[in-house]
């Protein structure tokens, strides 16, 4: 560290310290720091390495300013903050206020929907049982057409059976009037 005896400096409590260093024992901010190295109310120099350092004077316990600000300089950065800060609200709450409606109208779609998803889901739940009991019936015809369609055949056998002994008796009784048999 470089050590620079300055007239200025001599007999005054402080030290030198970085302009961040300067900005927390200063409450205020680094821009602020600078901004007063400009206007000449600190002092400044600069390191071998570069670093910019800034000479801060022990805080007198008497001019301590109650307020938390930087000793008196940023006086009107309260107000001026808050200023900032009701310009920045307006401007967000005017920009923000159509996508709120946006917002609203689009929750009013989706409860539409959500209502609407939730009736076809009970609707389908009612088809499905429907399905369900129209299965069953059908495999009780389909259970009942195999054993009718079985009945007829057995039923159709026997006729043609019949049929057929009918038709050889009638045959039969043909040739013996014919007198081919005896």
């Amino acid at each position: 560290m470089t050590v620079v005896i300055d007239a200025d400096t001599i007999g005054m409590d402080g030290r030198w310290v970085t302009v961040a260093e300067a900005a927390r024992q200063l409450a205020c901010s680094q821009r602020t720091i600078w901004r007063r190295i400009e206007q000449n109310a600190l002092r400044r120099r600069t390191r071998e390495d570069r670093t910019v350092e800034v000479w801060v004077p022990d805080p007198d316990p008497n001019s301590a300013a109650p307020d938390g600000q930087c000793h008196g300089v940023d006086d009107g950065m309260p107000a001026l903050a808050l200023q900032i800060t009701e310009r920045v609200t307006e401007a967000v709450a005017r920009h923000t206020a159509p996508l709120l409606e946006q917002l609203v109208a689009e929750r009013g779609r989706v409860d539409a929907l959500t209502e609407r998803i939730e009736r076809v889901a009970r609707e389908n739940g009612q088809l499905a049982e429907r399905n369900a009991a129209l299965a069953r019936q059908l495999d009780t015809v389909m259970g009942l057409s195999e054993r009718a369609v079985t009945r007829w055949r057995r039923a159709a056998a026997v006729t043609l059976a019949v049929a057929v002994l009918v038709l050889l008796a009638l045959v039969a009784g043909a040739l013996a009037v014919a007198g081919w048999v005896r």
